[in-house]
């Protein structure tokens, strides 16, 4: 992995996490092994738990896609405000 993005949006009542990883190498296995790491970080696990939040999306992108910045933003909340 050289890189990588998460995006928290809602779909319906779910908060959805989708990574944006940036590797030479995408395979199945590697997708596999991110979604399971995320899944048992305590809050998203119990999120998932009670039904709500989605299972872990992966997307690869290539490498160079992702804008370099030593304070790049790695988490990108979308759902909007609550009030």
């Amino acid at each position: 992995v050289i890189d990588y993005q998460v995006k928290i949006t809602k779909e319906d009542y779910k908060d959805v996490l989708t990574f944006d990883i940036e590797t030479k190498e995408p395979s199945e296995e590697l997708r596999s092994r991110i979604v399971d790491s995320v899944s048992h970080i305590m809050g998203i696990e119990q999120g998932l738990e009670e039904d709500l939040v989605d299972i872990p999306r992966v997307n690869f992108v290539e490498p160079g896609t992702m804008e370099y910045a030593i304070k790049a933003k790695k988490i990108i909340d979308e759902r909007g405000s609550f009030d």
